[in-house]
């Protein structure tokens, strides 16, 4: 059985928090999970909860939901590096190429490495 961690992003202080102190943020309200918070001006703050999805890179890094990868494919005739996004969708993790339509299960590729994640280094989403 695979380990269940999450992580957080603080759209308030653009923080990301990890496993255990992420379940501060989200409190039960109304019998549902508040996933934010107001900030002393009234402004909301969202707190985006990602999953661990279970694997890890070619470093042994954790791999998580909005995760941004870069993977290497021998296609015979030399290395190809893909840029993709991790998120989560029909009931399994996959990886979607950057500003492609493409996507496969992360199982299927075994040569990957965590460069950042949507949140923390947005710049790595523009064309590579």
């Amino acid at each position: 059985m695979r380990d269940i961690n999450f992580r957080c992003w603080d759209t308030g202080i653009n923080f990301m928090y990890y496993d255990p102190e992420c379940y501060n943020l989200y409190n039960e309200v109304d019998n549902g999970l508040h996933s934010g918070y107001e900030d002393k001006y009234g402004t909301w703050h969202q707190n985006v909860l990602m999953q661990y999805t279970g694997l890890t890179d070619k470093q042994g890094v954790e791999i998580y939901e909005g995760d941004i990868l870069v993977i290497e494919l021998d296609w015979g005739y030399g290395l190809a590096k893909i840029y993709s996004e991790v998120y989560f969708n029909n009931g399994m993790f996959k990886s979607k190429a950057i500003n492609s339509h493409e996507d496969v299960s992360l199982m299927e590729m075994p040569y990957l490495e965590v460069i950042g994640n949507i949140y923390e280094n947005p710049e790595l989403l523009e064309t590579k």
